[in-house]
Parts: C-alpha cells; structure tokens; sequence
C-alpha cells in the first residue's frame, strides 16, 4: 500500500503519497469525485481521495506518484459561477510530468485496509481532510439583501 508522507502542518495541504492513482468515479448528483490508488474493485488496500461540491475539475485519468497543493491563484484563472460567494479550495495535483486542477469546498484522504476477514469499520480514519468550512467570501453587492424596517418603502407597499 502507498504511504503518504506528512503535511507539514496537519490538516493542511500539501500531501504526497509515491503510490500510483487514478480517477474512480465522478457522480453528478453531490458532485463528488474520487481519485484511488486501488488497483481493482477487490483492492483491499488503498488511498482514496473524495472532492466534494466539485465546480471544476482538468485532470488526466492517472497519476503515477501524486502531490496535492493548495493553489488559490488558480481561483482567479477559473470561471466558476458563484453568485453566492462562496468559498473553494483550488488544489492543484501533479505528478513527475502532468499537472491537474480540481476546484471544491472540501478533499478528504482516507486509507483503506481491509482484509476479507475485516469489515468496513476496520478501515483506517481519515489522513487528512481539507475543507472550506466556516469560510465564505463576500458575496457580489448585486446578491446582497437590502434590509429594511420600513415596510411601506418595500415596492407594492404604501
């Protein structure tokens, strides 16, 4: 199994694991993906890393040997519609030659041990998780609400 090396802070990117991954699945719905170093459906050990609240995703299919970075430079070289403001993580992911970029609120890394006499509870916790929890950047003034006591100045009143 791929060992990762340390962040030098904890919970902080960045992170790099010698092991070779590949992207597993994307689902639409919660807008999730998932890169893994599982080397087939009954791979019984592995390192899964989850991006959720995908926005934008320029990856290849594999990376031999992965390094993730926080790259929030990035954020202004994407066009991602965000009315709201909110805020994301842009992580860059490379390898020795090819270079990727995923844009979402939150990546976990998790390590997975299981052997067929263990059940999914066995699995080792999470190694690292990175999110945008608590942050949010001011939305546009457009999307700000216009508060008011007076109820006589709201339009269709008076």
């Amino acid at each position: 199994m791929p060992s990762e090396t340390s962040a030098p802070i904890p919970g902080a990117l960045p992170w790099t694991s010698p092991g070779d991954f590949r992207v597993w699945r994307y689902g639409v719905g919660h807008s999730q993906l998932l890169l893994s170093s599982r080397s087939g459906a009954d791979s019984t050990s592995h390192i899964d890393l989850l991006f959720e609240a995908v926005q934008y995703m320029q990856l290849h299919r594999s990376y031999r040997g992965i390094h993730l970075a926080d790259d929030p430079t990035a954020l202004t070289d994407v066009a991602i519609h965000n009315p709201l403001g909110l805020a994301y993580l842009a992580v860059a992911i490379s390898d020795a030659t090819r270079t990727g970029l995923v844009v979402c609120s939150r990546v976990t890394i998790t390590s997975q041990c299981r052997r067929p006499d263990q059940g999914p509870e066995d699995s080792k916790p999470a190694i690292l998780a990175v999110s945008t929890a608590g942050r949010r950047n001011d939305p546009p003034p457009t999307m700000r609400p216009a508060w008011t006591d007076d109820v006589d100045a709201l339009p269709g009143h008076g």
